[in-house]
């Protein structure tokens, strides 16, 4: 659900509930985990744990008894190994004989291999420090701006005011101008016609960008990426260089990541390392494009829960597709849609309320004024050959005038809803009841181990999600199960002979050839395939694209418009 917006994302999530198809899904959006999935798969501190018959929710009740559980028995372990070096050392008890001293090693090496791996070695503090000095309001403000790409108008009289209390949430389709929106306040964009204008010259904004994660520099560590933004040299040692260390440990960076290349790192530690660098700047306002994408459920909890709380220190604007994110986060909704915005106060679900209301009431007002003009029409027909309705006929055709368009009381059409994104999954062959089998599997990079004895059974019809924190393997098990890496002991594959696998990266966007148009992109997909071109035309319509929009290149469109195309072309090849 990365990049797809919430209409796209809401026919997912009831496409699959509904379907048959096994499914394995790695995703951080807990109302879509609650919609989906019937188990749960924890992958934490190198173990894989099932939660079986549940959702999201479920799952966290189920979680929380679970440690619960293992604290008391860790604790109880943890005595019991207390107790047995105390005897071995003193030699009472279990150490009295040799014999006792024998099965109490043989009890103390038991206790230490079957204790459960340590827990996280950081705890996620998403603290940004804002800007010491603060700046009187409007921190931006936007009037009759005017923006698009060539023909394509994305805003036209577009005004807007940023103060330091607003949480601003974006909304609309993708491909509306959401990220286009934000590089407006930020100042990286000119708008064509209108004016934005920031605080005195002084305002320091912090931007993250879904895109940046991916753009950050591969062959520098974290550590020598901050310090580069910093203007400084790193020396191990020195105050600098543990307060660098801190900020990413705060932002939940293992220690063990800090030193690694960026481009070894998961897509969740990339955007540790992205939201870190922006702490650098101490900013009064953050612009935030799609924060929670590559984050796990703890960071989304602690990001949510500190933005709550900053009301008075950040300004805040954000795009998100996360519907339980922008209602616990955001005060205030701006809609985009046909090059037309409107303001809803209130989270989410109140947003949908309003712009429902308004949507009604505009519709009947503008029923009202058809009704109205062919009225004053049948009118001066009716009247235009009486020459003692002369009077009559003029003023008429002036109150019509106006209600007409370019006149001053001229209500345009309400926007109707625009066809919704949809289309059906093909039909799998039949195959055995087990799909996918796991025994043994222990897998890691470097020095470094992942996960170890994974033993699991994935049969027809499951819809699995697995979470786990950052960097935890969840994608690196998905590799594994495909064979595109093969694990370091033990064994992962899909043992049905006959199934078919499709796998949808959380990247796949990203790996499009740019510099192709819509249609070329899915023609050289079906290649293999006895598509004709209408209906690869039928299958684009499905997925949005229709008319001239097939002939863009894939540089020019949005990141929720890519990863319509990646997942059109997954379903050709």
């Amino acid at each position: 659900t990365n990049h797809l917006d919430l209409d796209a994302v809401i026919w997912l999530q009831l496409h699959l509930a509904e379907s048959k198809l096994t499914c394995l899904i790695v995703s951080h959006d807990q109302h879509f985990l609650n919609c989906v999935a019937t188990d749960i798969l924890l992958l934490d501190s190198r173990e894989l744990h099932a939660f079986d018959d549940t959702d999201y929710d479920g799952f966290k009740k189920k979680h929380a008894s679970f440690v619960a559980q293992r604290r008391k028995k860790a604790e109880a372990a943890q005595k019991e190994a207390s107790r047995l070096q105390r005897e071995l050392s003193k030699g009472g008890g279990a150490g009295a004989t040799k014999s006792g001293r024998r099965v109490a090693k043989e009890r103390l090496e038991e206790i230490k291999a079957t204790a459960p791996a340590s827990t996280r070695e950081y705890a996620v503090k998403f603290a940004i420090e804002a800007a010491a000095r603060k700046l009187n309001p409007p921190l931006i403000t936007m009037e009759a701006v005017t923006f698009g790409y060539g023909p394509r108008l994305l805003f036209r009289g577009l005004g807007f005011d940023l103060s330091m209390d607003s949480r601003v949430a974006l909304v609309g389709p993708n491909g509306c101008g959401k990220s286009t929106f934000l590089q407006l306040l930020e100042g990286s964009l000119t708008p064509d016609d209108g004016v934005v204008e920031q605080a005195n010259g002084r305002l320091r904004i912090g931007r993250y960008s879904q895109h940046w994660v991916n753009q950050l520099p591969g062959g520098v560590s974290p550590v020598e990426h901050l310090f580069s933004l910093l203007g400084e040299r790193p020396e191990r040692g020195s105050p600098l260089y543990q307060q660098v260390r801190q900020e990413l440990g705060e932002k939940g960076l293992p220690s063990s990541a800090h030193d690694l290349k960026i481009k070894d790192l998961s897509g969740g530690q990339k955007a540790r390392v992205a939201f870190a660098a922006i702490s650098t700047v101490r900013p009064h306002v953050l612009l935030l494009d799609e924060p929670t994408n590559h984050m796990d459920l703890d960071s989304v909890e602690w990001l949510e829960g500190y933005l709550r709380e900053q009301t008075s220190k950040l300004a805040l604007v954000l795009v998100s597709h996360d519907r339980e994110f922008l209602d616990r986060v955001c005060t205030k909704m701006v809609e985009t849609e046909y090059g037309v915005t409107h303001s809803y106060p209130g989270n989410y679900r109140s947003f949908l309320k309003l712009k429902g209301e308004r949507v009604r009431l505009a519709t009947a007002a503008w029923e009202a004024q058809q009704k109205e003009i062919k009225a004053l029409k049948a009118d001066v027909s009716r009247l235009r050959n009486n020459e003692a309705a002369a009077a009559t006929v003029r003023a008429k055709e002036r109150a019509l005038a106006e209600l007409q368009p370019g006149g001053d009381k001229h209500m345009p059409k309400p926007f109707t809803a625009r066809a919704r994104f949809g289309f059906r999954f093909p039909p799998a062959p039949r195959c055995s009841k087990e799909l996918i089998e796991l025994e043994g599997v222990e897998h890691g990079y470097g020095g470094s181990t992942l996960f170890s004895d994974v033993d699991l059974c994935i049969e027809r019809g499951d819809r699995i999600a697995i979470i786990g924190p950052n960097g935890a393997g969840k994608s690196t098990l998905l590799r594994l199960i495909l064979g595109t890496e093969t694990p370091r002991r033990g064994r992962a594959e899909v043992v049905a002979p006959n199934a078919v696998t499709r796998y949808f990266e959380q990247d796949q966007a990203n790996a499009l050839p740019l510099d192709k148009t819509v249609l070329q992109t899915v023609q050289d997909a079906s290649a293999s395939t006895d598509h004709t071109y209408e209906e690869l035309r039928a299958l684009l319509g499905k997925f949005m694209f229709k008319g001239e929009k097939v002939e863009d290149t894939l540089s020019l469109l949005s990141g929720g418009e890519k990863a319509r195309v990646a997942l059109c072309r997954m379903l050709l090849e």
